[in-house]
């Protein structure tokens, strides 16, 4: 048998490996720092400062048009819910009426405030589901009425539960 030969590859072949080599991390190091970049931009941009829900849920209300009686109820109701998920930290957004009162029940919420709220959402879910034409002041009204539950429902938690 015969003695294994090592073979002598030339100098200009291992500069090429090296090259390729050399090249390829570089281009590895770029990719893997823009993207860094640029989740550090879109983390940076996302805290800058977030409203506190109950400023949110009233430049909401404050902007809500008057247009049409079934979006704005939907819209109230949406504004509502999406500020009790925020606060309570539950998805109240997909719950109905009668599960949402049943958590207030089982948070031992105020039964004051837990009527006022049953009242609200009965008559936001009738304005939704029926067809009946309420006008303009009646919707302002409607609109105040929740600013005013959700300022009730913030003041009683504040007292209660986040103390």
């Amino acid at each position: 048998m015969k003695d294994y030969k090592l073979i002598n590859l030339t100098n200009w072949f291992y500069s090429l490996i090296l090259m390729f080599l050399f090249f390829i991390s570089i281009l590895i190091i770029v990719f893997t720092y823009k993207k860094n970049k640029k989740t550090y931009k879109k983390n940076k941009n996302s805290n800058l400062y977030k409203k506190e829900p109950i400023i949110l849920a009233k430049e909401k209300l404050n902007n809500l048009k008057f247009e049409n009686v079934e979006l704005f109820y939907l819209e109230l109701s949406n504004i509502f819910r999406s500020y009790l998920k925020s606060i309570l930290y539950y998805n109240t957004t997909k719950m109905t009426s009668l599960e949402l009162i049943d958590l207030f029940k089982k948070i031992n919420l105020e039964s004051l405030l837990i009527d006022k709220i049953v009242n609200f959402v009965n008559h936001s879910d009738l304005g939704k589901y029926s067809n009946v034409n309420y006008n303009k002041d009646s919707l302002i009204m409607d609109r105040m009425k929740l600013i005013e539950i959700i300022d009730d429902l913030d003041k009683y938690l504040e007292k209660n539960y986040f103390n």
